[in-house]
């Protein structure tokens, strides 16, 4: 490590590096605690990436081997402190020089994808997406509708959502991206089928099928694995505003996964580095304080995440959080957004944590989980635990019931 890594707080790039070359077969992995923060001057963090080993590439590098074996990351052994941290400066400043000089990061594994695509869905506003195969992997090809499409926009945002959030549960692994007649579009691992018509009679879909399965037989896996999913993203500064069941998927190993791209919150670090580099940021969740005299003066979510809006309702049995609803404080400011909303919105909703619990087989697992969601729905943001302490809850849960078992 050169001097200037260690001179401006580059052991924070050094700490996610060696992080990304654990091994999760191990029995225990220590906690590196990050010290410094790059942020803070961004000529010396561009000179970091620049001329030490901690160059993107390295840690891209070292980040590319697989987190979790084969067949479900809820049976690896690991949890948040081992799971792989969010780094922000080097898989940024990667899709920073895609962008900016078609440069791709080193862990792309593919550059092309041969047709055929089969389209999945309606096309949003800003992509169109497609199954399809390389040899005999089952990939999602994900192609931007603009032509052109350049740094700062949608697509950016969310390949940095994947490049920064590598290896993390829920997380589709992002497999490379190209220029498809000007078009900017990208593959990633097939997270399997939407999560969507779980409360239909009878199950159709197969995403729903497979949610139900799971939640019956072994209800305290899928769990485990909604809140990784969570855990994810949401303490990672990420917010999802248009918040829906088929924007999740789950697969025949019941891993769940969020396919499609949340917003960054505008004041976190991923926030604040997009706008740096590119003036401005498709995808930034507004989270700055706002004062207020009653709860009308502050603002509200999507009505997909807020179910606050009179013309679109949520699915029956769903409420928004206090704050994505619009909430004013006896100090008169609005209740900021955070990793908290989402352990709110987990508790209830139907197809999340209500719909486990609804449907778990076992007694013990289908009680503990709605002590769960009793604790994730208080009124008070800070009263709520964050998803971490519910994986840790789970977990603790989950080897007294094997003992009594």
């Amino acid at each position: 490590v050169d001097a200037a890594s260690l001179a401006t707080g580059g052991l924070r790039d050094l700490a996610a590096v060696l992080h990304g070359l654990y091994d999760v077969e191990a029995p225990r992995v220590a906690t590196v605690k990050p010290v410094g923060d790059l942020a803070v001057a961004p000529s010396l963090r561009a000179r970091v990436l620049e001329d030490s080993w901690c160059h993107a590439e390295v840690y891209a590098a070292a980040r590319s081997k697989p987190a979790f074996r084969q067949g479900g990351f809820f049976r690896a052994r690991g949890t948040p402190a081992t799971w792989p941290a969010q780094d922000v400066s080097a898989p940024t400043a990667a899709i920073d020089r895609f962008f900016r000089a078609r440069e791709a990061p080193a862990p792309w594994r593919i550059h092309n994808v041969s047709t055929p695509w089969t389209q999945i869905g309606h096309a949003s506003k800003a992509k169109v997406v497609y199954r399809a195969r390389v040899d005999d992997t089952k990939v999602i090809v994900k192609q931007s509708r603009k032509s052109g499409d350049g740094g700062g926009t949608t697509v950016y945002m969310e390949l940095v959502y994947l490049e920064s959030l590598r290896g993390r549960p829920g997380v589709p692994e992002l497999l490379g991206a190209w220029w498809e007649a000007s078009r900017l579009t990208y593959a990633t691992v097939d997270g399997g089928e939407p999560m969507s018509g779980i409360d239909e009679v009878p199950l159709r879909k197969p995403g729903a099928r497979r949610f139900a399965t799971w939640a019956r037989e072994r209800p305290l896996q899928l769990a485990r694995s909604l809140l990784a999913c969570f855990w994810s993203w949401a303490s990672a500064g990420w917010f999802l505003d248009d918040f829906k069941d088929d924007q999740f998927t789950i697969t025949k190993d019941g891993d769940v996964y969020l396919v499609d791209g949340p917003r960054a919150l505008a004041t976190s670090p991923v926030g604040r580095a997009a706008v740096r580099e590119w003036s401005r940021a498709s995808q930034l969740q507004a989270d700055s304080v706002v004062k207020c005299a009653r709860d009308a003066d502050c603002p509200r979510t999507h009505y997909s995440h807020s179910c606050s809006h009179p013309d679109h309702a949520c699915e029956p049995g769903a409420l928004g959080a206090p704050e994505a609803r619009g909430k004013c404080l006896a100090e008169g400011k609005c209740a900021l957004l955070s990793e908290k909303t989402h352990v709110f919105d987990v508790a209830n909703r139907p197809w999340l944590l209500p719909g486990i619990a609804a449907r778990a087989e076992d007694p013990a697992a289908g009680d503990f989980l709605r002590s769960l969601i009793r604790l994730a729905s208080a009124e008070a943001p800070e009263d709520r635990p964050s998803f971490a302490e519910l994986l840790d809850r789970l977990d603790q849960f989950e080897k007294s019931h094997r003992r009594r078992a």
